[in-house]
């Protein structure tokens, strides 16, 4: 399904109410755009957002390394590795932050990391620049400026659902609130059964690519 395709089934929820402008919908959808893409921890992250491929790079003097700006976190299952001038990999050892400060006063190729939410450093300091192997979940296009998404391929019925009820809740109709509650639920169940079986997949995949 494209973006149009997603907004008349927003509409056809709102029912007498689908006169809401374009503007309105489209505000709404990113935001459970934003609720699934880390907003809420609950929510499991989608497969289509992992990118098993990412590769960070050093500064040479920085232990910093800085993540891009869709960034949203990494996956426990998936290492960390460190490329060589000869391009060997070598896999990362997770530090405390207060360890890694400790193993950070000598310099050369990085060995440790560690990951507070926000920052990602390692150590010893980079003496130049090494490529770091780092699969990450990343945020997708804005659903209001994307004509197509894996959020509409996979789950457009998640998407007109939950924007849908959200936009509701400026409505005085309860009925229609209660409603739609319940329809985005029910179809939520899905999401996460749906998830859980692509992440045991992608688990499995890691696995094999380690072992």
């Amino acid at each position: 399904m494209t973006k149009d395709d997603v907004i008349e089934l927003i509409k056809q929820h709102l029912g007498f109410y689908s006169n809401f402008d374009s503007i309105t919908l489209l505000r709404n959808m990113d935001l459970v755009q934003s609720l699934y893409e880390g907003g809420d921890a609950t929510v499991p992250l989608p497969w289509f957002l992992f990118d098993a491929t990412a590769i960070l790079t050093t500064t040479p003097g920085d232990r910093v390394v800085a993540l891009p700006e869709n960034f949203i976190c990494f996956d426990e299952e998936w290492p960390l590795k460190a490329v060589s001038a000869q391009g060997q990999e070598r896999e990362l050892c997770r530090e405390r932050e207060i360890s890694l400060l400790e193993l950070s006063l000598a310099s050369g190729e990085p060995t440790h990391y560690s990951f507070d939410g926000t920052r990602l450093y390692v150590a010893p300091i980079p003496d130049a620049s090494y490529i770091i192997k780092a699969p990450y979940y990343a945020r997708g296009t804005a659903l209001s400026s994307a004509v197509t998404s894996p959020w509409f391929a996979n789950f457009p019925r998640l998407i007109a659902e939950e924007t849908a009820y959200y936009v509701s809740l400026g409505n005085r109709d309860r009925e229609l609130r209660s409603t739609l509650n319940d329809l985005r639920t029910l179809t939520k169940f899905g999401y996460l059964a749906r998830v859980e079986q692509m992440r045991h997949s992608l688990m499995l995949y890691a696995s094999n690519r380690v072992g």
